[in-house]
């Protein structure tokens, strides 16, 4: 048997509906995104800045150590809210006491951040 015609009018408004939603939520991702993308360059501007005053400012003994861990810093950022400990990278930026102790702690960033402060103010 055959099926009875179904009216178009519940297609267009359920249609029409879950477009707009599906246009919300995209917008809101996007806005998302375009916040953590705005923060980032936030930080790799401030990195370059601190790497610059080091350089400047700073014996080349002294701010070796602090270009390193500038360096290191945004990797180890990625790494902590992606959730993941990325060891390679920083050995190729840190000295191995450096490694060693990052991997020790739970908030890498945190620590860098500390370590750069001690370095700053010695």
């Amino acid at each position: 048997p055959p099926l009875p015609p179904l009216p178009p009018l519940p297609h267009q408004l359920l249609g029409s509906a879950l477009g707009l939603l599906l246009v919300f939520r995209t917008n809101a991702a996007y806005d998302r995104f375009w916040e953590a993308r705005k923060q980032w360059g936030v930080v790799t501007s401030e990195c370059r800045a601190l790497a610059g005053h080091a350089v400047i400012f700073m014996t080349p003994q002294q701010a070796l150590p602090l270009l390193s861990l500038t360096a290191a810093f945004p990797v180890v950022v990625k790494s902590y809210l992606r959730g993941e400990r990325d060891s390679r990278r920083l050995k190729a930026l840190l000295a191995p006491s450096e490694v060693l102790a990052l991997d020790a702690v739970v908030n890498q960033p945190q620590y860098v951040l500390a370590r750069l402060r001690q370095l700053a103010q010695a």
